[in-house]
């Protein structure tokens, strides 16, 4: 027993057990455990599925010696390039034909019976022998099975035709044989799901009665029919028909090649080609066009596996030594292939002792045999699955390889990593890095294309060094392709080498294709030839891209963009930065944005929606001051009512209240005009405001002499102004004053101010400047008009020189914008001023700076020009002491000129420097007293008059009086009379100027223009103090808003993203190109001898192969094609990526490790696995495994642990489970791109537990999207089992309409079983418009088993089942809540249905011959899911439907049919109201907390080159959009009306081509309909694809 405490590694012999494992994958690559030890490339010409899949061309006799011809000429095409239709007969006599039918109609009932008799005991006795063992009981049965099959109907059959057949050269002992098997593996393939299902109920319990399920499987009809259909070879008589067959067959199998068998050994009556030659085949018409391969394969597994028995079976030892190397490369023997041929035809013949010699001169058909082994020159045309022959060579590579070769070394390290060590995960470090980047950060990067975050994470992984083996989970539609490009891209950027592998030739195709249309983007022809290598693929790219035109093509290209490349970078950086800042700015602007302000506005609006308003709302909100001034408009009303009763307190002849109490047509300011004389009084004579104005004189005459004092004082400074001032001659003649005027005070001040403002504009100026004076000095602009015109020169000069090749071939165009800028500017010192264009850029930018520093203040002067002259004029400036003493004097000059001010109000005239000089102040201020005589005399006669006020014109009224004290307090009582009045009449004038700018709020508040009354009684007097609070808060929260809402720019991120790749994959491009151009001009010939290396299919020396990646730093290549190319070299490639991983075997995929740094693989587990692994007899592969274990605990290690990862080295584990267990970096790809939510909802909910997350918005019914018909089946039985004719006939209506509606769609069709896909295809294939379907819709006809990989715009499903006939329980697991992992069966089962039903992109229609609900298990349960969907999805808001609780959304409506848009593109545009966004958000995002809403509109629309933009319109009405959800949202739980994460989920979704337009009252504008019109039209401008 092997110790399990303890660790008894012994890495020294590590090469015995990778030559063991290497031994164990190459033996499964060559045989497929799938019969015990047999080879499995053996001459078979038909399936277990009983479809053609070879064809023995000795029945075309004129066809054969033109085959014969074709070998021995080295496969020139010269002999043979195509088969066309009547050119080549055979001659099958009638009378075997119907020989053949009338046997076959003899195979009777008893016969079936016995059969069933014995099939049931055979599974009765094998679930007793094997209780805990499913294979091995279901193995024995099957071993059973091809025992009783051919004991009770086959050989029976065989022995009825076996003359006649040999009499007519259609069959030898053989060939015999060979119908025996083929035919009892038709059969057992009929009972194969029935004896598994059975051997499940037996072995958990149940008893199933196993008699009538076989007897219902073994229908004595369909057994005929498959017996009939089997011999239906022997009636078709020419070759193109057989063909045809052969041709529809490679159509409907999966991964299938065409081989051309030439030459065949038979032993033990099994048949083997000795030579093999894949081929292409193209139909066109009736003819089919032939290309063969170039290398012949020798058939070295069978041809040693024979020479093993037959040494065991005589005793004998030796080998064949002529098939040691198993390819013949036909550029090695053009003339001498006959040679090599006959060569190894002559050892054969010798090493088995045979009679008779076969002759490859000799046309003739020849055999050479003993008792054991026959070889004849028999030819044949198979399909058969693609070859690993390139695989094998590397594991014999591997064999062969010394222990302490870099090989084994590269090996040993591989076998390491996953026995011996626990990977290092960076799983939790990349996460870290992701979590810690910012917004901006996560939305803009450096990528050619578009990046999701979790390939953003999957580059960030492969740059970690400690990340070696990484593995990502693919599901359907969820851009793995997309995935593999961005991959690609980043690596050539970073100068690495990439190797794409996959075992499907259409995931390589879209790879390739996604690389070529993003490089096509920067080139100048969609036919560009780019530098991107593709192997194994027929026509591949090398030999064109070595064309002289594609060298030239690219040289080009690379040097059009060399004198770009350096400034490359920086745009580079420079678009991300700034990109990167309006993303930061815009998560700024939302953050601003409070729901908690929103829902105070909410609530605010619906109590006034309830209470009504006194304002007009709309007309506030306009007017930003409006929440003060309405407030102070408040106040005057309210305050009117006790200023009327301080007038009627004061008794006077003039009836004020009377007065203001009239009506007049005028305003209300004209009632009181009979105050102007008061008004008057006040005005002219401010010494009434005071109580004693006698006193008020003698203060003024006080303050008079100390201001005159003061001005006397401050003349020195003013005189030392001038002085500097008029020192600067120049400086005067620039600003055009002279001299002599700066006598004057106001010219003085004036020039003071203008030069200090100056002095700081040019200090700005200076720091703006910089070194960039010079560009100034050398151009000369004498106005403003001067800066728009040089503008308009540097974008003409951009715009010529924009695309690839810039001003090449442009030379004229050039020197035409030279010569005018020559013109415009003839002082300036640019000679050639293109070539200058960020030096003018940086003049413009700072005459631009000028004109926004020259402010208000500066009159008329041409400002340019003379801050200009000042730039470049030293003289004139000031100098820095002058200019402080300016500033001092400056504000002595400013109090200088107050004081005259007031000065000059009495009896003063000071107006120039020269009248303060000769001031004189006895004489101005005694005059002052004079003006008080006239008020002192006579006053007693004052006090005893009722004076009227009003007629008052001077104060020489008052000299009637003589009591100087009683009048000083009837003035007083004057004075307050009319400061009451005179305040009234300001409020009036005040209201009068608000009653224009709030004239809809007057109206409201019912405010009438020519009602003093209505002063009084308003609502603005009736509203509470707290109700008028609420309403101003409503027009703020409304502003506050608006200028929120202002603040979110639009960062048109679409356009600035694609522009920032578009950059990219120019700098990408130049560096593809830059290595091919060193390449071909480097090593020239080295170059055309690997042209030869490829054609020739040879594997490249190490060197030259090192040579060739140095120029393609990205290869792509088919699994079992790379190997033929690439030397088997330890870490030859920086980065292998392998697709479609799960249907890649361990065997398949280990060379592909050995010559990575790092892999990466992408698959899906819950999609099929590797079909041949999944197939392989697990007995046989259990004893291999067993070995291995042995070898290890001997050699390696008996360390538990260690012998537990030991199991995966299992050729049943597909690559992406082994990484599994090794990858250092796992992740899943889970945003869903292919199809509608409603798509993809199986698989989503039962395979991937609802964590797809769909990108693509439905806009369309979802009537379109999935379809039910139930077509009227007779319920006979069918001619051929498991086939519905109806259901094919609706489909072929349906195709037929979608060609009369001219449909640009593709289409395939998927059903469960072979015969109707068979069918399906012979049925099309014969119509008239097949060239249509299958050349315009792309048509595919597939099976649940061979649609991986695919996708169509149209499914259809023909289900087949009848009410009386239903085989789909064979077909689909009974129940996926229980898979057996250990059941490969059942795994298969289960992934069927999440392969077959995840392939539409628009629709899925299932074509049914019964109801629904009678389906059984997993298919009544997938059918059921979508009728539900239809039935949910029908039952939601249809296109004219819209939120009846939203005021809004029938407007928004109303005004979108009134765009022109809509107009112009009403036949192309759909729009849909209530689109639930809310659950697309939720997918990117689980932890989107955002309240639940529906957009109001989706509109859809295709413009006329077919493309489709979606376009979300949102109008936030915030309150019908949050629902019952706004009453609970506030700053404790939802602060933020928009978060950053909300940003980033619009931001993704924009990237994956859909756009928003979110509109609201506060960013409407005035006419709502151009608003909307144009932010539509701006949209579809654009085009955005769907990236993945």
């Amino acid at each position: 027993m092997p110790k399990t405490s303890s660790d008894t590694s012994n890495k020294g012999s590590m090469p015995l057990f990778i030559k063991e494992v290497g031994g164990y994958f190459m033996e499964f690559l060559e045989t497929d455990f799938h019969k015990r030890k047999l080879p499995r490339r053996s001459i078979k010409l038909h399936n277990d599925k009983g479809l053609l899949t070879g064809l023995n061309i000795n029945k075309y006799p004129n066809f054969y010696k033109i085959a014969y011809k074709l070998a021995n000429n080295c496969f020139n095409p010269d002999f043979l390039n195509s088969i066309q239709k009547g050119v080549y007969k055979a001659d099958i006599p009638k009378s075997l034909l119907d020989l053949i039918k009338k046997q076959i109609a003899q195979v009777a009932d008893t016969q079936v019976t016995e059969l069933v008799n014995d099939l049931s005991e055979s599974i009765r006795q094998a679930a007793l022998k094997h209780k805990e063992d499913y294979l091995e009981a279901f193995n024995s049965v099957m071993d059973d099975a091809d025992k009783v099959f051919k004991k009770r109907i086959v050989l029976s059959l065989v022995k009825s035709i076996e003359k006649p057949l040999e009499n007519n050269n259609l069959a030898d002992e053989n060939a015999l044989f060979q119908i025996e098997e083929e035919l009892t593996g038709i059969l057992k393939n009929k009972v194969e799901d029935s004896v598994s299902e059975l051997l499940k109920q037996l072995l958990s319990g149940e008893k199933p009665h196993a008699k009538k399920v076989l007897k219902d499987v073994l229908d004595i009809k369909d057994i005929r029919a498959s017996l009939t259909k089997f011999f239906d070879m022997f009636k078709v008589s020419d070759l193109f028909n057989d063909f045809h067959e052969l041709y529809q067959n490679f159509k409907i199998e999966d991964k299938q090649e065409f081989y051309f068998y030439f030459y065949d050994i038979s032993y033990q009556k099994n048949k083997y080609p000795i030579f093999y030659i894949p081929f292409s085949l193209e139909r066109e018409g009736e003819t089919f066009s032939i290309n063969f391969e170039s290398q012949i394969y020798i058939n070295k597994k069978a041809l040693a596996y024979i020479a093993q028995e037959y040494n065991l079976e005589r005793d004998k030892k030796g080998s064949l030594q002529t098939i040691a190397d198993r390819i013949i490369y036909l550029s090695d023997h053009e003339k001498d292939l006959h040679l090599v041929l006959q060569e190894t035809l002559t050892e054969i013949t010798n090493f088995f002792s045979l009679e008779g010699k076969v002759q490859v001169s000799n046309p003739e058909i020849q055999t050479s045999k003993n008792l054991y082994v026959a070889v004849t020159t028999n030819a044949y045309v198979a399909l058969f699955d693609k070859s690993d022959e390139a695989l094998l060579n590397d594991y014999e590579d591997i064999l062969n390889a010394a222990d302490d070769s870099p090989l084994m070394q590269g090996f040993q390290t591989l076998i390491e990593d996953f026995i011996h060590e626990n990977p290092v995960s960076v799983q939790g470090v990349i996460a870290d890095e992701w979590d810690e980047k910012d917004v901006d950060e996560r939305l803009v990067y450096k990528s050619p294309i578009p990046l999701n975050s979790e390939q953003q994470q999957i580059l960030s992984a492969i740059d970690n060094d400690q990340c070696k083996y990484l593995l990502v989970e693919g599901p359907p539609g969820t851009g793995k392709s997309h995935t593999i490009t961005a991959i690609v891209f980043d690596n050539i950027l970073k100068n690495k080498s990439v190797l794409v592998l996959s075992d499907k030739k259409e995931a390589l195709d879209v790879v390739e294709k996604n690389i070529i249309n993003t490089l096509n983007k920067v080139r100048v022809d969609e036919k560009f030839q780019n530098p991107l290598l593709r192997l194994g693929k027929t026509g591949n790219t090398y030999s064109q891209l070595l064309t002289q035109a594609s060298i030239d093509g690219i040289t080009e290209q690379f040097r059009a963009v060399r004198s770009k490349y350096p400034n490359l970078h920086e745009q580079i950086d420079t678009a991300i930065t700034n990109l990167r800042e309006g993303v930061k700015g815009q998560v700024g602007a939302y953050e601003k944005i409070s729901l908690a302000d929103i829902n105070e506005l909410i609530s605010l609006k619906q109590h006034f929606d309830k209470e009504g308003v006194c304002i007009d709302i709309d007309e506030a909100i306009a007017n930003p001051d409006s929440a003060e001034e309405l407030k102070k408009v408040r106040g005057i009303l309210l305050s009117l009512k006790e200023r009327m009763k301080a007038i009627e307190s004061v008794s006077f002849n003039f009836d004020f209240k009377k007065a203001l109490s009239e009506e007049s047509s005028e305003n209300l300011g004209s009632m009181l005009v009979s105050l102007e004389d008061i008004r008057d009084l006040l005005a002219d004579n401010p010494q009434f405001a005071k109580n004693n104005f006698l006193s008020s004189y003698q203060e003024l005459i006080d303050n008079n002499k100390k201001e005159v004092e003061e001005l006397l004082g401050n003349l020195i400074d003013i005189s030392e102004i001038v002085d500097i001032l008029t020192e600067n001659k120049a400086y005067l003649e620039l600003i055009d004053v002279q001299k002599e005027e700066l006598n004057a005070l106001s010219n003085i001040r004036e020039v003071t101010r203008f030069t200090l403002s100056l002095q700081d504009i040019l200090q700005k100026m200076e720091y703006f400047i910089g070194d960039s004076l010079p560009y100034v000095e050398s151009f000369n602009a004498s106005h403003v008009e001067d800066i728009e015109n040089l503008e308009k020169y540097i974008n003409d000069v951009k715009e010529l020189k924009s695309g690839v090749f810039g001003f090449l071939g442009k030379k004229e165009a050039v020197e035409a914008l030279n010569q005018d800028f020559r013109k415009k500017f003839a002082l300036s010192k640019f000679e050639e001023p293109h070539k200058s264009v960020k030096e003018l850029g940086k003049v413009v930018e700072i005459y631009k700076y000028i004109l926004e520093l020259q402010g208000d203040g500066f009159g008329d002067l041409d400002f340019v020009y003379f801050v200009t002259s000042l730039l470049k004029d030293k003289n004139l400036y000031f100098s820095d002491a002058k200019i402080e003493t300016l500033r001092q004097a400056a504000e002595t000059l400013a109090e200088s000129g107050a004081i005259v001010e007031n000065l000059n109000k009495g009896s003063l005239h000071l107006s120039t420097l020269d009248d303060l000089k000769n001031i004189d102040i006895a004489v101005d201020i005694e005059s002052l007293y004079a003006d008080l005589n006239v008020v002192l005399t006579e006053e007693d006669e004052l006090l005893s008059q009722n004076i009227d006020l009003t007629k008052f014109d001077s104060l020489e009224v008052l000299s009637q009086g003589s009591n100087i004290d009683d009048l000083i307090s009837k003035i007083e009582m004057c004075r307050q009379y009319v400061d009451t009045l005179i305040e009234i009449d300001d409020d009036i004038e005040y209201l009068q100027d608000s009653s224009e700018e709030h004239k809809g709020s007057f109206n409201f508040a019912g405010i009438d223009n020519t009602s003093f009354a209505s002063l009084y009684e308003n609502k603005l007097t009736a509203i509470s103090d707290l109700e008028f609070e609420k309403l101003l808060r409503l027009v703020e929260l409304n502003q506050k808003l608006i200028e929120n809402f202002d603040d979110v720019k639009d960062l048109n991120y679409g356009d600035r993203t694609k522009q920032i790749e578009n950059i990219v994959t120019m700098q990408m491009t130049y560096l593809m190109d830059e290595r091919f151009v060193e390449f071909t001009n480097t090593y020239r010939n080295d170059a055309k001898t690997l042209k030869l290396i490829i054609k020739n299919k040879k594997q490249f020396p190490k060197e030259q192969f090192l040579k060739l990646k140095s120029a393609f730093p990205c290869i792509l290549a088919g699994i079992r094609d790379y190997a033929e190319y690439i030397p088997l070299e330890p870490e030859i490639f920086d980065l292998v990526i392998i697709d479609e991983a799960s249907q890649v075997s361990i065997a398949q995929a280990f060379p592909a490790l050995l010559r990575a740094k790092k892999v990466i693989v992408l698959g899906d587990s819950l999609q099929f696995s590797n079909v041949k692994s999944a197939l392989a007899r697990g007995d046989i592969n259990k004893q291999y495994v067993a070995n291995l274990k042995d070898v290890f605990l001997k050699n390696i290690s008996t360390e538990s642990s260690r012998v537990e990862r030991l199991g995966k080295f299992n050729i049943k584990v597909s690559i992406l489970d082994f990484m599994g267990f090794i990858n250092n970096y796992r992740t899943s790809l889970k945003k869903h791109f292919r199809g509608y939510r409603e798509l993809i909802s199986y698989s989503n909910k039962y395979f991937y537990k609802g964590d797809l997350q769909v990108m693509k918005v439905r806009g369309v019914p979802i009537s379109s999207v999935i379809k039910f018909t139930q077509v009227k089946h007779d319920g006979l039985e069918e001619v051929t089992k498991n086939t519905n004719v109806p259901e094919i006939e609706h489909i072929i209506s349906e195709l037929k309409a979608l060609k009369e509606q001219d449909k640009k769609c593709t289409v395939g069709i998927i059903t469960p079983h072979t015969n109707q896909q068979r069918l399906l295809y012979e049925k099309i294939s014969g119509l008239p418009e097949a060239d249509y379907f299958f050349d315009i819709l792309k048509l595919k006809v597939m099976t649940f088993d061979t649609c991986q990989g695919e996708e169509m715009d149209i499914i259809f499903y023909s289900m087949v089942a009848t009410e009386a006939d239903d085989k789909l329980n064979y077909v689909f697991i009974s129940d996926l809540k229980n898979i057996d992992q250990d059941d490969d069966e059942g795994k298969i089962k289960a992934q069927r249905l999440n392969v077959g039903l995840s392939r539409a992109k628009e629709c899925m229609h299932f074509v049914l011959s019964k109801p629904v609900d009678q389906y059984q298990g997993t298919a009544k349960e997938f059918l059921m899911h979508y009728s539900n969907i239809l039935l949910e999805g029908q039952n939601e808001l249809d296109s004219t439907a819209v939120d009846k609780k939203s005021k809004m959304e029938p407007l928004v409506l109303d005004w979108f049919y009134q765009t022109k848009f809509w107009e112009e593109n009403k036949e192309a545009a759909e729009i849909m109201p209530q689109f639930e966004l809310g659950k697309y958000l939720k997918q990117l995002d689980k932890s989107y907390k955002h309240p639940n809403y529906r957009v109001d509109f989706l509109l859809v629309y295709d413009d006329n080159e077919s493309f489709q933009h979606k376009i979300i319109i949102e109008y936030d009405g915030f309150l019908e959009h949050f629902g019952d959800s706004i009453g609970m949202v506030d700053g404790s739980n939802y602060e933020e009306y928009y978060s950053k994460e909300d940003v980033y989920r619009q931001h993704i979704l924009e990237g994956y081509g859909y756009k928003f337009i979110r509109i609201n009252k506060f960013n409407l504008g005035e006419n709502p309909i151009e608003t909307l019109d144009f932010r539509i039209q701006e949209i579809v401008k654009k085009k955005f694809l769907i990236t993945k």
